[in-house]
């Protein structure tokens, strides 16, 4: 008797924790942009960006001159979609994260892309 409700315990803790890892519920995954990264400036190179993630949707960008602004993002795969206050429009990048480094090409050829480090 005491075999057959360890062996049931046993199978309940095994679905439940295939359940969690499923959904996302095991700690793993989330929003890979979430932090503060910086790098050079897309029109001064010596001047500093910085992007804040905030992992659920709202950023924060500093430019190289100096100008803050606030908005949102969303996250599609590969693809980023950031509408910012002082934007004429939304702005969309391919980005790649490896590591400590975001990269985030702009879909429109005459707008600034970015090669940031996480800080």
């Amino acid at each position: 008797m005491k075999i057959r409700r360890m062996i049931l315990f046993l199978a309940i803790t095994t679905i439940l924790l295939s359940c969690l890892a499923a959904c996302g519920g095991g700690g793993g995954g989330g929003d890979v942009l979430k932090g503060k990264w910086v790098g050079p400036g897309a029109n001064d190179p010596k001047a500093e960006v910085t992007w804040v993630f905030d992992g659920n949707g709202k950023a924060k960008l500093t430019t190289e001159f100096g100008i803050k602004l606030e908005g949102e993002y969303t996250i599609d795969g590969d693809g980023l979609v950031v509408t910012m206050g002082g934007w004429e429009k939304e702005q969309t990048f391919k980005f790649t994260v490896d590591g400590n480094n975001l990269v985030m090409v702009n879909d429109h050829e005459y707008q600034p892309s970015y090669d940031l480090t996480k800080k």
